[in-house]
């Protein structure tokens, strides 16, 4: 006797390549539709204060009219979505205006192939600036930084650097973090926690800081060194996103 069997297989999909998505915004869990309906970054995270998309040949913040400033003519080439920022580690760079806010979140694509200085127990500052708010003359509450450090990893101010390499000329996407009220300091690099730190004061943004600069570090925006390799989707949230948030940077849309 032969018996013969009908199999049924399902396979669920949800929007931006996520599954079992939960949003951990102040709206608690997010419903079935919620996740279905998830195809742009604006769905899943909250909306930001800056957002420099360096889609035309100018720092354009779309967010808040914040507009930034480039120099030594940086190019503008095809990015991880639209365009991106080149830098070509000779000079061009840029800086966008401070923002005053205690809780705060930065994320940006960034590719390079660039080989960074710095060892694995050295600070951001010691690397090749990304996005730098350093105050000069090592006063309190004031220095923080993202960087390319110990060869080709991602350091975000005292947390980190990231235990992969990001140098290979591929997109990968940085998320640093600041809560206010303990002033701790989170890294994501391509949605992976990749570390935290207490910055004793160290992280926080205030008036005292001129700008911000991509590229090289405020204190040595004008010398160098600088930083090589393309730079997209800049953006300042003004509140602490999370792991989830981290993930759904990764595969949503802007």
């Amino acid at each position: 006797m032969v018996r013969s069997y009908t199999v049924v297989i399902v396979v669920a999909l949800t929007g931006c390549g996520r599954v079992n998505f939960t949003q951990t915004g102040d709206s608690g869990a997010a419903t079935d539709d919620d996740v279905a309906a998830a195809t742009s970054c604006s769905t899943v995270v909250a909306p930001p204060i800056r957002r420099y998309s360096f889609d035309t040949p100018a720092i354009v913040d779309s967010a808040s009219g914040q507009d930034g400033t480039i120099v030594n003519s940086p190019t503008f080439v095809p990015g991880k979505f639209g365009m991106a920022m080149q830098l070509d580690g000779v000079g061009a760079r840029a800086s966008i205006p401070n923002f005053l806010v205690l809780d705060y979140s930065v994320s940006f694509w960034v590719k390079t192939q660039q080989i960074a200085p710095g060892g694995p127990t050295d600070w951001w500052f010691m690397g090749q600036s990304i996005v730098d708010g350093d105050l000069c003359g090592n006063p309190p509450n004031g220095d923080w930084g993202i960087s390319l450090i110990n060869g080709g990893r991602i350091s975000g101010a005292f947390a980190g650097p990231s235990p992969a390499m990001v140098n290979d000329n591929q997109w990968h996407s940085v998320l640093f973090t600041r809560t206010g009220a303990d002033d701790t300091l989170a890294l994501f690099v391509d949605g992976v926690a990749s570390g935290t730190a207490d910055a004793n004061s160290d992280g926080l943004i205030h008036d005292g800081q001129a700008f911000i600069g991509i590229g090289a570090g405020p204190c040595n925006f004008n010398v160098g060194p600088y930083f090589k390799g393309a730079i997209d989707e800049l953006v300042v949230y003004d509140r602490v996103l999370n792991a989830t948030n981290a993930i759904a940077l990764q595969t949503c849309t802007p």
